[in-house]
């Protein structure tokens, strides 16, 4: 199966980046991967569209955020159009920058919204 991966361009090569695709190709995903130059090269000439392209011939899209946990809009455009195509898509969890809560903070996050 091939998978889009979608994710902000200034995390390319970058550690995460390479897990990440470590990650798709041991789940037994064909990576597709827009970080290749002649489609960067091609992106300054039709914009978006050149991703779409790419978008097209594969089976779904995966998608990272930043740390914060937003989703760039030139990945979030990405997303729509596959989505438009009904291809499924999916967020690789993204934990850089989030917090983790403690024993007691669970349980008193439990007892807040009702559970315990």
């Amino acid at each position: 199966m091939k998978i889009y991966y979608a994710r902000p361009m200034n995390i390319y090569g970058k550690p995460i980046d390479i897990a990440n695709k470590a990650l798709l190709q041991k789940l037994g995903f064909e990576v597709i991967d827009p970080d290749k130059k002649e489609l960067v090269e091609k992106y300054a000439v039709q914009g978006m569209s050149a991703f779409y392209e790419v978008i097209d011939t594969c089976d779904a899209l995966t998608y990272f955020t930043t740390g914060e946990g937003s989703i760039t809009s030139g990945v979030m455009k990405e997303i729509y159009h596959a989505q438009s195509q009904n291809k499924p898509v999916f967020e690789i969890p993204n934990f850089l920058g989030k917090k983790i809560l403690t024993v007691e903070e669970t349980r008193q996050y439990l007892s807040s919204v009702g559970f315990r």
